[in-house]
């Protein structure tokens, strides 16, 4: 294995005899490095249409919004983690990844611990110490999967073309440097013979569709009530502040 994370590990989501196993960590920006967005899979291009389970990064976005706000010194940054999977290298080698495949965890030494390895050999293997889920590890063979974003690849866009820009001017203004980036790294097994096969892009397509159509966009007053950018808005917040306060009061001494 040529690539490695480390952080905390988990299980969650079991059904359809199939477990989804995870790992949560905090990116160094040099991580970005180890991520890949699915456009820029060889291959990717002709994968079923089933299985672009990604949209297109709308650069107009990242160029205008994103990339301003992580650059923005009067605005505190934080977002929810990444939620990143593995997948095929290459359309060459979807063939590895194709059927959920069958994992058993196994007891394994490692540097003297006593850890539970879950592990498609060659490809990528979890490993933590039995009891102490925070002492986790990924590996894996970036020559065979990458790791892509299901919910996050605007952020992730936007975060990889910030450190290009800050390795090539040398002006790090937002500390960029020093963030830790959250993020969970996600893959799926099952532990019996299944009786009917699935497909890890499946699952994939399956979990991004449920993030991303199962949040609710704010209501248009709701957004108007967040929205500190917009001089309009901000006149708005102001003018229903002014008519709580007098709501809030006494009667005798209403304005």
């Amino acid at each position: 294995y040529n690539q490695s994370l480390s952080g905390v590990y988990g299980e969650f989501g079991k059904g359809a005899d199939a477990t989804i196993f995870y790992i949560q960590t905090a990116l160094e920006p040099d991580d970005l490095d180890k991520l890949t967005l699915i456009s820029d899979i060889p291959g990717s291009n002709k994968w079923s249409v089933r299985d672009l389970f990604q949209r297109d990064v709308d650069n107009e976005r990242v160029t205008k919004s994103l990339i301003p706000y992580f650059k923005n010194n009067n605005q505190l940054k934080f977002f929810n983690p990444l939620t990143l999977t593995i997948v095929p290298g290459s359309i060459s080698t979807s063939n590895i990844v194709d059927a959920v495949p069958l994992i058993h965890t196994i007891d394994e030494t490692i540097d003297d611990y006593h850890c539970l390895v879950l592990e498609l050999p060659g490809i990528y293997k979890f490993s933590y110490v039995k009891d102490h889920p925070e002492m986790s590890h990924l590996e894996w063979d970036d020559t065979k999967v990458k790791i892509v974003a299901v919910d996050g690849q605007h952020r992730l866009s936007a975060l990889k073309r910030l450190k290009q820009e800050i390795e090539t001017t040398g002006e790090d203004v937002s500390g960029f440097s020093n963030w830790k980036i959250p993020a969970v790294v996600f893959s799926v097994r099952t532990e019996v013979e299944m009786e009917q096969e699935f497909r890890v892009l499946d699952v994939i397509r399956s979990i991004f569709k449920y993030i991303n159509t199962s949040a609710q966009t704010p209501s248009i007053t709701r957004q108007i009530l967040l929205d500190d950018d917009s001089v309009l808005n901000i006149c708005t917040q102001e003018l229903l502040e002014y008519s709580h306060e007098n709501d809030i009061l006494e009667i005798n001494d209403r304005a």
